[in-house]
């Protein structure tokens, strides 16, 4: 998006803003910083600069502070790890801190955020201004995963297979076929729609800005499939393909916003979505960093089901049938050699998949058979269907047969890597417009050859983790390791029992040390709520920052907003949270805060809840009832503050979503309900294989674990109430837990409105 066409006048999606163009002779590009100092002065130079120019802009010390902590960090090639405190601003800080050094060595600044509320408020109103107002010369785009993009290719097939299964299978081996003709009347009418809004240049391929609602069936047949995708230089359709067009603006962006989902993996593989000369000229800003670290988790895990490499396990031998029934009846052409070749190459791999096949079966039988006894008792918060294995053993039968599977897959890999090479390389174009049956056939024969390398990759890649510890002989190494290892269970009436093996680590510090500070130039970690409990040594903890070390940066900057506005109420009489009676005590309490609040905002930890408290209302308040799972966020934000304005009282039911990544100042907000402490969710399985790990060195889990991570999300939800200097209200926790617990003091000592005096609250 180049902003040098808004100086006076931007527009970001329908989103037209006035403002006063940079009044500095000189450009942001033109700016030598030879030192940190230079940085700094320069960014706060900008800050003073728009302190003129923005009507109503307060100055702040805490601000100047995180600017020049920011580009200090930034020259220097630092880590900067930085709570800045609501209304600090810290999106305006980080930015600035580096559009100092945007112009040097093609410099560029990587924004991620957690929440897609940040990242669009970055979007469509932070950074326009901000560029507007100082740098109009610099431009910045978002980057989104290749699945939020329309894939014309794909959705030419999804149309065709729709039409006839038959040309269905024959365009795709690995497609369910089942699936895609049984796609709904109106499903099959999007798919069509979809496309030919696209050709006629009506819809510009971001899935996410389709006028009407998709269904996941839907997007999963018209999206941009990596294991589909040749790549650009093999696909005819590239140069209108909507994931090429944005990779290529993101590329050259000054700026770009991006989410952890997408910055991890990209980071870990190593790949050009954000820059084509890598990481090294990047200032990465992470943003909303207190979920940073579980999200990287979650980009080393891996899986694969046993039941679907079955079925993929069946293709090569379907492959070469279709084949030899495709030369008897096709005419010679110029891939008719290529496709006989590819029966030749094909042939070692049906004898190794069907070893393979018998592997995996095995494995399968076994675990049908043991599941139950190997899971063990179920407690409390366990999931039936959910294996989490020891960090102290692993069955020595289960160890047997996943090395079988391994040493099986891993001939079919090697065989599937050199075939997969050397027809990628002797193929062309991978799609095209030719209407020769030969060309389509030997194209749709490389495209399953490579799904499936793809999806043994994966498998092999999840087996690594099982064998890894089988071969750690000492307790200690093996809790030390982190291998969480896990095996998930779904039941079909149709086809009995299917199990899913995962792995992941728990330690993710060495990735963030290997990966994003030593490849990025620097890096900054913020967060409103890095601290657990009233201490950042757990977040520290988990991506291996070493405050001690020079190059390690840690700032902690306060709120500027009075949370004296803010009153805590506990009743004492809350009852039990998990007791069955909790839900009318809930809406009893709505009843009386409704006396003296129009706008409220009730947070539950789970669905059931919020659905069960909802029944129980009467018919006047379920009318002022918005809630969350009935409309997208943005639309339910937006029929909250529109009855505020029209006078009307509203009440907002939701669960974590609505917990942070909200802000409603002043009037659309007065009173936060918490029906229930935010503890994790038990049942997770690296949560409970972390628990289990710190129980086996004799650590407290609840003290070392869940009681941090409850603070946090505590914090969190709290701080929906003040989010400007004039605002006020009320807080009220419907747990009676916080008055009859130890641990109550704890958790309510580390809220905003009682960090720096004495707890005095009504109970």
């Amino acid at each position: 998006m180049n902003s040098s066409q808004y100086n006076n006048v931007f527009n970001i999606n329908g989103l037209n803003c006035e403002c006063g163009s940079s009044s500095n002779n000189d450009n942001i590009t033109s700016m030598v910083c030879n030192s940190a100092n230079d940085v700094a002065a320069k960014a706060i130079e900008l800050y003073d600069d728009l302190a003129t120019k923005k009507q109503g802009f307060m100055s702040r010390d805490s601000q100047r502070d995180i600017i020049k902590a920011c580009a200090s960090a930034n020259y220097n090639k630092h880590t900067l790890i930085a709570q800045a405190g609501t209304g600090i601003g810290k999106t305006m800080s980080y930015v600035l801190g580096a559009l100092p050094l945007l112009s040097q060595q093609n410099t560029k600044l990587i924004i991620s955020t957690y929440t897609v509320a940040l990242q669009t408020q970055l979007q469509e109103k932070d950074l326009p201004e901000l560029i507007a107002h100082l740098a109009p010369e610099l431009t910045f785009e978002v980057a989104k995963g290749a699945g939020h993009y329309f894939c014309p290719v794909r959705a030419t097939n999804a149309i065709a297979s729709v039409e006839n299964s038959d040309v269905a299978q024959k365009q795709d081996m690995f497609a369910d076929v089942e699936e895609q003709s049984a796609l709904s009347t109106y499903d099959k009418q999007s798919v069509n729609n979809l496309h030919n809004d696209f050709e006629n240049n009506v819809f510009d391929g971001d899935l996410d800005k389709s006028v009407k609602p998709l269904s996941a069936k839907v997007i999963s047949m018209v999206n941009r499939n990596t294991n589909h995708c040749p790549g650009s230089k093999k696909c005819s359709k590239s140069n209108v393909c909507p994931f090429y067009i944005q990779r290529s603006k993101v590329q050259k962006a000054d700026i770009v916003i991006t989410n952890h989902a997408l910055l991890a993996p990209t980071t870990l593989g190593g790949h050009s979505t954000f820059s084509d000369g890598g990481f090294g000229n990047s200032l990465l800003v992470i943003d909303e960093a207190h979920r940073f670290p579980s999200v990287l988790r979650d980009a080393n895990e891996e899986r694969f089901s046993l039941g679907s490499l079955t079925k993929l396990l069946k293709k090569p031998a379907a492959m070469a049938k279709n084949i030899t029934k495709f030369i008897g009846a096709a005419q010679q052409s110029s891939q008719h050699q290529a496709v006989q070749a590819m029966q030749l190459e094909i042939k070692p791999l049906i004898e190794r998949s069907e070893r393979a096949s018998q592997a995996v079966i095995a494995l399968n039988s076994f675990l049908k058979n043991n599941f139950n006894v190997l899971r063990g008792k179920i407690n409390q918060f366990d999931d039936k269907d959910s294996w989490v294995m020891s960090p102290l053993s692993i069955d020595s039968t289960l160890v047997l047969l996943i090395q079988e599977c391994g040493v099986e897959l891993g001939g079919i890999f090697k065989v599937l890597r050199a075939v997969c090479k050397k027809n990628n390389e002797d193929t062309q174009a991978y799609f095209s417009d030719s209407a020769n049956k030969s060309d389509k056939f030997f194209h749709t024969l490389v495209m399953s050859l490579n799904t499936l390398f793809q999806e043994i990759k994966k498998a092999l890649a999840c087996l690594a983790y099982y064998t890894s510890f089988a071969l750690l002989e000492r307790p200690e190494a093996k809790v030390a390791s982190g291998i969480a290892r896990w095996i998930s269970r779904t039941e079909s009436k149709k086809d009995g029992s299917h199990f899913e093996l995962h792995g992941n680590l728990l330690n993710v510090g060495c990735s963030f040390q290997e990966y994003f500070v030593k490849e990025y130039h620097s890096v900054v970690l913020t967060s409103a709520t890095l601290e657990r409990l009233g201490r950042c040594d757990s977040f520290l903890n988990e991506l291996s920052i070493d405050k001690q070390h020079p190059n390690n940066i840690v700032k902690l900057f306060k709120s500027p907003f009075n949370y004296n506005n803010a009153q805590l109420t506990t009743p004492i009489k809350s009852g039990n949270p998990n007791a069955p009676q909790h839900h009318l005590i809930v809406v009893n309490q709505l009843m009386q805060l409704m006396s003296r609040h129009k706008a409220i905002l009730v947070l539950f930890t789970s669905k059931k809840s919020l659905e069960s408290t909802y029944e129980l209302c009467s018919a006047s308040i379920k009318e002022l009832i918005l809630r969350q799972h009935s409309y997208s966020k943005s639309e339910l934000i937006k029929q909250h503050k529109n009855n505020i304005d029209n006078g009307k009282a509203s009440i907002l039911f939701g669960v974590d979503g609505l917990s942070e990544g909200v802000d409603l100042p002043k009037e659309y907000l007065t009173c936060v309900v918490i029906t229930k402490l935010p503890f994790p969710q038990m049942s997770a399985p690296l949560f409970k294989y972390e628990a289990m790990c710190l129980e086996a060195k004799h650590e407290s889990s609840f003290f070392k674990q869940t009681l941090p991570l409850c603070s946090q999300k505590l914090i969190q939800s709290v701080g929906r109430l003040i989010r400007s200097e004039n605002d006020y209200g009320e807080v009220v926790i419907l747990d009676s837990r916080v008055n009859t617990q130890r641990y109550g003091p704890q958790l309510l000592e580390c809220l905003p409105m009682y960090k720096d005096r004495p707890l005095n609250f009504i109970r």
